[in-house]
């Protein structure tokens, strides 16, 4: 019995730690990285989507954080995307934003 609720205990924190709203498709306008910390940002032409009202000073701007995801993988996402000119979506955080500037936390990307 204990290992079952232990299950189900690891379960939601699993998928909270994973959670995200997908963003409709996009396309990347711009990409900043070769932060010392392991971030990248990057901004969209699209509506801002912001689930967490994170406050932040640059609209359509969003960041990668190693905390969060696979920075690598991301960035080769949103270059492999921006230089096709494929659409891309993504999950943001419904829970937190991130640490850096407070712009919204991108967890996961797809390319269309």
């Amino acid at each position: 019995m204990l290992r079952i609720i232990l299950m189900v205990i690891l379960s939601f924190i699993a998928s909270e730690s994973f959670s995200g709203e997908w963003t409709g498709e996009v396309t990347v306008d711009g990409i900043v990285a070769g932060y010392k910390e392991g971030h990248m940002l990057f901004s969209i032409k699209g509506d801002l989507h912001n689930p967490n009202n994170c406050t932040f000073s640059s609209a359509n701007w969003y960041v990668v954080h190693p905390d969060d995801a696979d920075v690598d993988t991301a960035l080769k996402v949103l270059m492999t995307a921006r230089s096709m000119g494929y659409s891309i979506s993504f999950a943001v955080s419904s829970t937190k934003c991130s640490s850096i500037g407070n712009f919204p936390a991108v967890t996961r990307l797809r390319i269309h």
